[in-house]
């Protein structure tokens, strides 16, 4: 070992000593090889120096442990280098640290946000295969933007060329943690045995809850994976330690260190996805070689033979759902010789063997997904999660063939009146017929839980579908702020508000991203545009620019909007100001509902336009995108039968202003039959006539804590316009979550009618 690396290792052994709260003297250190103590010493005063320059600009680090002369000092230098250098986060944090890299916390000072900043570690940093594999995650989490990826901010190099990347902080626990605190009482040594069979018995409601919460999280890790393979890109690391759990009902996949690119063929090949080749390649991204996590991988990967496909991670989603069913990962060996042999053999215990009270149609779907053979496994992640989904619906799943008594539980549960009025007759005749009525009834409440549980999650799963999309569309809003050659445009139209021929190089930009955005993602808008912080919050941009009825601008550009609220942010009621004292918004905002063209609801996404030399102080303009609610997502595409959805803003709106109230109803099956039945009659969209809910539905929504309920004697508000929606419903009701800037509900809720 040269004199160099001898060096490099002493002073890494120094770190680690200081960072576990054990600070070595430097002279122990060297006691072997004391001649060089004194280019050791050079290293640590240097690292000191950057400490001092830490607490002199007031951006220092977590400390662990004190330094050799009493000092605090940081968890990681380099990571005061990154501060000093770029100047953007403060206080940073250690969160965790892994076999490649370590995490912190801190906030950052352009966009005023917590983050999360991942950094390699510094004793992998001259190992060629770790940087590249680092370089790999980082930006495969970059490009893959979906609701269940963390959004990558940034990346970049500390001063000693250590590279690191930041991302979207979560605040939340693991898949893994929810896990072993759903089977609390089986790892327990003190729990009674004789209780172990129960812990997942569908005749314990409260653990039944607990456990269809978790597979509908399962299903939106499965959307995820289906996303990344359409993009060509395999995971090869899923587990429910990689599954991070928020607050608010988000569910992403993370660490896409030992991600793949295999290209797309087949089923995999969808036409509104591009394929995803990282400029990044690693050497651990061959097929062949073994990577991953030994419980959780596929037989073909664990072998290392062949080439590596889809079918990999759909035997890795079936192992993670095989611990969330069990509380154990399918295979435990004392080596990893013995492990690997029992994966490749495809010996592992059926997961009913370890939990009997589990459902055989839950069984049966895991088993699929961790088939021996690929070709026996679902065909892709997506089919998977219907799979798992039609379970949590009570629907026939692919992978069970049910015995004929299922068969006629769920005939009994969809035929209620009649089963009840058999029983009822037959109840008179013979004493066995109390048995079999009391089966029924057991039988009846049994499929009564199921079935309510069943509306829940299906409410719940459009509810966080419908905030995923929410928050999708405003971090492309967030991000399109940030380009440099609108805020240099509007920069300039800033400088010389009258000058109408600035405001052209703004349209023009404009133009082009909602074009982009329309066409090339199908992401479909009533129309994008730019207010000034004129002192009147004139609206100098927008597309379309031009109105197809008259041919002529729009009467919205060139007008003034200061009192609007996705200008202010102040609150739905105009503030007691004058005009040129409104700022503009300082962080996004989400505002609705306001009135489109035809009178139909529009949703209002609008981010602050900071200058291009400047990142904080006050914005120079609002760039805004506004959303009719059917373009933002097809949620009642695939309702059952005697269904429907409706989408409601429950806070007070200021919708029509001469009648004002809370809940005004955004989506409803009506509103779609009378939109296709006016464009077919007259070539054009009828006026909408705004519905709001019923206040015994609002006080209902109120007193139930922001949670999912059900109402059993739900009365639908349009029932008065068209009678095919009167009488009672069942309906299950689930508050929109907008997670993605505020941690706050948006004010929608999502309420899944079902006829009783």
């Amino acid at each position: 070992m040269s004199e160099a690396s001898e060096i490099d290792d002493l002073l890494d052994r120094w770190e680690d000593a200081l960072e576990g709260g054990a600070p070595i003297d430097l002279a122990t250190l060297c006691a072997h090889r004391p001649e060089l103590l004194g280019e050791l010493q050079r290293r640590v005063d240097a690292l000191e120096a950057i400490d001092n320059r830490l607490e002199q600009t007031g951006m220092h680090g977590v400390t662990e442990g004190p330094g050799p002369n009493g000092a605090m000092r940081p968890v990681d230098e380099a990571v005061g280098d990154l501060v000093v250098a770029e100047g953007s986060y403060r206080g940073l944090r250690l969160l965790a640290r892994g076999g490649l890299g370590v995490v912190y916390t801190g906030q950052d000072e352009k966009l005023h946000r917590e983050v999360a900043v991942k950094f390699l570690q510094r004793r992998c940093s001259k190992d060629e295969a770790s940087l590249r594999q680092f370089m790999v995650e980082a930006e495969v989490t970059s490009r893959l933007e979906h609701p269940g990826v963390v959004p990558v901010y940034g990346a970049g190099l500390t001063e000693d060329d250590r590279p690191f990347y930041a991302m979207r902080l979560i605040q939340g626990e693991t898949l893994d943690d929810a896990i072993a605190e759903f089977h609390g009482a089986h790892d327990d040594p003190e729990a009674d045995p004789a209780k172990a069979d129960d812990r997942i018995s569908p005749h314990d409601a409260s653990r039944n809850l607990e456990l269809r919460s978790l597979l509908t999280r399962f299903v939106s890790v499965c959307r995820t994976i289906a996303y990344a393979h359409n993009r060509g890109i395999l995971h090869r690391d899923i587990k429910p330690a990689n599954v991070m759990l928020g607050r608010y009902g988000e569910t992403l996949v993370v660490d896409w260190g030992l991600a793949m690119a295999v290209g797309r063929e087949g089923q995999f090949k969808h036409e509104l996805e591009k394929t995803l080749m990282p400029m990044a390649t690693s050497s651990m991204t061959e097929s062949g070689s073994i990577a991953g996590t030994p419980a959780y991988m596929s037989p073909e990967q664990m072998s290392g033979d062949g080439t590596l496909s889809p079918a990999a991670d759909i035997y890795a989603l079936g192992a993670t759902l095989y611990k969330l069913l069990t509380g154990r990962p399918p295979v435990e060996a004392p080596t990893l010789a013995e492990l690997r042999q029992l994966v490749i053999r495809g010996e592992f215990d059926p997961p009913r063997r370890l939990a009997p009270g589990l459902s055989a149609a839950l069984e049966a779907i895991c088993l699929k997904a961790m088939a021996l053979q690929p070709e026996k496994r679902y065909a892709t992640a997506m089919e998977l999660g219907d799979e798992v989904e039609r379970y949590l619906a009570d629907e026939p799943v692919a992978a069970y063939q049910e015995p004929f008594t299922r068969k006629v539980a769920r005939w009994a549960r969809r035929h209620r009146s009649v089963v009840q009025t058999a029983a009822a007759a037959v109840v008179s005749l013979l004493v066995l017929t109390t048995v079999f009525s009391g089966w029924q009834t057991r039988t009846a409440q049994r499929a009564t839980v199921a079935r309510h549980d069943g509306l829940i999650s299906r409410a719940s799963l459009a509810a966080n579908a419908l905030g995923s999309e929410l928050d999708r569309r405003m971090l492309i809003l967030d991000i399109a702020s940030r380009d440099r050659e609108l805020r240099l445009a509007l920069k300039a139209a800033y400088k010389d508000p009258e000058n109408r021929e600035k405001w052209m190089a703004v349209n023009e930009w404009l133009f082009e991203q909602r074009n982009y955005w329309l066409e090339k993602r199908g992401l479909a808008s009533y129309n994008w545009f730019v207010n000034l912080d004129d002192g009147r919050g004139t609206q100098i941009a927008r597309a379309p620019l031009i109105n197809p009825t008259t041919g002529k601008e729009f009467d919205s550009y060139g007008d003034t909007y200061a009192h609007r609220e996705y200008f202010h942010g102040l609150g739905p009621v105009t503030p007691d100001l004058r005009q040129d004292e409104i700022e503009p918004i300082r962080q996004p905002q989400l505002v609705a509902p306001f009135s489109g063209t035809h009178g139909e609801p529009v949703v209002v996404f609008s981010v602050p336009i900071f200058p291009p030399d400047a990142s904080d102080g006050r914005p120079i303009g609002v760039l805004g995108m506004a959303v009719q609610v059917f373009d933002i997502t097809g949620l009642d595409a695939n309702l059952g039968e005697n269904q429907l959805l409706t989408i409601a803003h429950t806070n007070l709106d200021f919708f029509v202003k001469p009648n004002t109230r809370y809940g005004l109803i955004m989506q409803h099956e009506h509103f779609h039959r009378a939109a296709r039945a006016g464009a077919a009659s007259s070539g054009e969209l009828p006026l909408y006539h705004p519905v709001w809910l019923i206040q015994e539905v609002i006080e209902e929504i109120n007193g139930h804590d922001e949670e999912p309920f059900l109402m059993e004697n739900y009365h639908d508000a349009l029932a008065e316009t068209d009678p095919e929606y009167s009488g009672e419903w069942l309906a299950a009701i689930a508050p929109v979550r907008f997670a993605g800037r505020n941690g706050k509900l948006t004010g929608w809720c999502v309420l899944l009618q079902e006829r009783p």
